[in-house]
């Protein structure tokens, strides 16, 4: 049985940087501004990020072939983690399914990039983690794509910070 790459102990040491979580809210708010999800966006799901076992990064390709050296998204952080970890960094708007519809999908969080205005939207589909944009894979302009890789890349990251006195999101202080 395979565990999620991202998975912090539940009791670690904390960040020495404990502005961190300062430091990483201001740096992404300036690229990106939560906002409610809006049902006349469309949203593509070509983006697939998978994971660099070599370098421990999200990268964004073209192909995907060669899955040996690469794990998807779903296979790196869980769905409940990413959303708490979007919620610990954007204190983000979270759009909830009604019950009466839930099926595939129970929670999205939509961000807008900034500079490109973009839209890019966390979520769950078959309890899965994952993201869709307002743009298919090969439209994406690279500041976008940089900056939503750097994004998953804080996400994923074993010091992802808590507000919390040094606390790494997904631990306990």
């Amino acid at each position: 049985m395979e565990n999620y790459v991202v998975n912090p102990r539940y009791n670690q040491p904390r960040n020495k940087d404990r502005e961190l979580h300062v430091k990483t809210v201001k740096m992404l708010k300036a690229k990106w501004r939560p906002m409610a999800r809006r049902a006349n966006v469309d949203i593509y799901g070509d983006q697939r990020p998978e994971w660099d076992r070599t370098s421990k990064k999200f990268v964004l390709r073209m192909e995907t072939n060669d899955l040996g050296k690469y794990k998807y998204m779903y296979e790196v952080i869980s769905a409940a983690l990413l959303l708490y970890r979007l919620i610990v960094l954007f204190a983000a708007k979270v759009y909830s399914v009604p019950s009466r519809i839930q099926y595939a999908n129970i929670w999205w969080v939509t961000l807008k990039h900034k500079e490109t205005g973009i839209i890019l939207t966390f979520g769950e589909r078959k309890a899965a983690a994952g993201i869709w944009t307002s743009v298919h894979r090969d439209q994406m302009p690279e500041s976008f794509k940089a900056d939503t890789l750097e994004l998953l890349n804080i996400l994923a990251d074993p010091k992802c910070p808590h507000p919390y006195d040094g606390c790494v999101a997904g631990s306990v202080a």
